[in-house]
């Protein structure tokens, strides 16, 4: 009996399933990685922090003075030269040079000399020369410290000093004539140098202590009884006496420190720090300072 023979189905080759299956396994990924769903959405990054802002302080606004004084106009262009602010210095000197300050001989000598080397050192020398032209007409004998100033302005001052030598001469010799009995009586001689504060403050001192002696020996004289004595004044008249030496004692100190000061400042340099002595008043007393 024949057996039935195998039917194949159409369109489907025994060698053609393997690689359709191949197919299919192959395509699966990249399909299933296209099928997004619709209702996804992106996630959401946090935001980030806020900075805080950072508060600024508004910068101090430095206030500058203008100096209504002499001194004061010194005191300022000596902290600038100290500093080197060359700048300060000839801004600091100039009112006492135009006449806007009122200043003693002192202190216009000393203006000029800050002022010639503030304008020579800011390149400006020129108009330094004039300055220390008036400056050695005022003081011919006056010299830069070199330890002080530099040596390109000692250097200037000293050829404008040899520019005008006779002209100096002149000046010196009509202040040599000026006899120097005025710096032996004081307060004559600071006031001659142009030192009048410092005269001033002499002939206080010359007066209270003179007062004083010549008081407590009239009163002394007028109690003092025969040999001597002090019939029922012995304690008063023992303090008595204690004033009055001390009061010829101040006199005397007095007088010499006046006389040594005169010396001292009589034409000398009139800004630098030079041997001197002032007078200082405090709230137990009164004393003497000197100053190197």
């Amino acid at each position: 009996m024949p057996r039935p023979s195998k039917r194949r189905l159409p369109g489907r080759h025994p060698l053609l399933a393997p690689l359709s299956m191949t197919l299919a396994l192959a395509l699966a990924p990249s399909a299933s990685a296209q099928e997004t769903p619709a209702t996804e959405t992106p996630p959401v990054e946090a935001p980030a922090p806020e900075t805080p802002a950072v508060e600024t302080l508004p910068r101090p606004k430095v206030q500058t003075t203008t100096p209504t004084t002499a001194v004061a106009a010194l005191d300022r262009a000596s902290a600038a030269y100290e500093y080197g602010d060359m700048t300060q210095v000839v801004d600091a000197t100039r009112p006492i040079i135009d006449g806007a300050l009122p200043a003693t001989e002192a202190e216009r000598a000393q203006a000029l000399r800050f002022l010639g080397i503030g304008l020579f050192l800011t390149g400006r020398q020129g108009g330094a020369e004039p300055y220390f032209v008036e400056l050695l007409r005022l003081r011919p004998r006056i010299k830069l410290d070199p330890a002080t100033t530099r040596p390109e302005v000692v250097a200037f001052f000293e050829e404008i000093r040899r520019r005008h030598a006779d002209e100096l001469n002149e000046v010196i010799s009509s202040q040599s004539r000026r006899t120097l009995a005025w710096s032996f009586l004081p307060p004559l001689g600071q006031f001659q140098n142009g030192d009048r504060m410092r005269g001033w403050i002499i002939l206080g001192f010359e007066a209270a202590a003179l007062a004083g002696a010549v008081t407590t020996r009239l009163v002394l004289e007028s109690w003092r009884g025969s040999g001597d004595t002090f019939e029922g004044r012995t304690n008063t008249a023992s303090a008595l006496r204690t004033i009055n030496h001390v009061s010829v004692a101040l006199l005397a100190i007095t007088y010499i420190a006046g006389v040594t000061d005169a010396l001292l400042r009589d034409r000398g340099e009139p800004d630098e720090r030079t041997t001197s002595l002032t007078f200082v008043v405090l709230p137990t007393g009164a004393g003497l300072a000197a100053r190197f």
